[in-house]
């Protein structure tokens, strides 16, 4: 049974994917240029991206994932030191009153 759409990515990146050149070449206002047409090659990773930020099933994918594929990863381990300091810096750098 199909739950809901969603929009998944093949990750690249780890999947050690190749950009070829091809015999063709790249078309602009109908016109042939040299430069040759670029062709992804994916691998057979399976390792995919879903786009968690789909506005219309961000509920269904958190409700179906597990939470620790959810759950979110904070940039910093302390928001409110980081914080302090960037405020530290606009007060120093700031304008004269």
């Amino acid at each position: 049974d199909i739950l809901f759409i969603f929009n998944a990515q093949h990750d690249c990146g780890s999947g050690d994917c190749k950009i070829t050149s091809s015999n063709s070449f790249e078309r602009q206002e109908r016109i042939e240029t040299q430069k040759p047409k670029k062709i992804l090659h994916h691998s057979s990773s399976q390792r995919y991206f879903i786009n968690m930020h789909a506005l219309h099933n961000s509920n269904l994918l958190r409700d179906t994932l597990p939470r620790s594929l959810t759950e979110p990863i904070p940039l910093l381990t302390n928001r409110g030191v980081k914080h302090q300091e960037l405020a530290a810096e606009l007060q120093i750098s700031g304008p004269a009153k």
